[in-house]
């Protein structure tokens, strides 16, 4: 059962950016980046997920993004690649 949210995903996440081999902002949101602006990408596969009524099983997703070092300030740049085997619906919902 999902439970009471709208989303669930489940699958693998690949990430890499510029800070060192484990990004402090990432590890908490609250701490610093290792340099003045963080770069990089998340690559996942979502092996099970759904939002509200549209199933995402199976798609795949890059999410490349340039943050400021404390990432919790906000002020975000982000671009979503979704895979071509998914539908108007399912881009939508990612």
């Amino acid at each position: 059962m999902m439970g009471k949210g709208l989303w669930h995903a489940k699958g693998l996440l690949f990430e890499n950016c510029n800070c060192q081999l484990v990004c402090p902002g990432h590890m908490s949101f609250k701490q610093l980046c290792t340099h003045e602006r963080c770069f990089g990408t998340w690559g996942i596969h979502i092996e099970e997920g759904r939002y509200r009524d549209v199933v995402l099983d199976g798609l795949d997703v890059a999410i490349f993004w340039d943050s400021p070092r404390h990432m919790i300030a906000g002020g975000w740049t982000t671009m979503f690649l979704v895979s071509d085997r998914a539908d108007d619906g399912q881009r939508d919902a990612v």
